[in-house]
């Protein structure tokens, strides 16, 4: 039989990633966005 269970008593996967990893999932969901452009406006800053 199931039971009732409260959210926050299950538990919850934490996955830590760098920033260089975080640059990279950002820019390549951007770059998946349909109607959206990408573009390097500062190399030298990371813009």
């Amino acid at each position: 039989m199931r039971m009732p269970r409260r959210l926050v008593d299950e538990p919850t996967r934490i996955e830590v990633i760098d920033q260089r990893e975080l640059e990279e999932k950002i820019a390549m969901l951007l770059n998946e966005t349909s109607g959206l452009r990408v573009q390097t406006t500062s190399p030298g800053l990371g813009a």
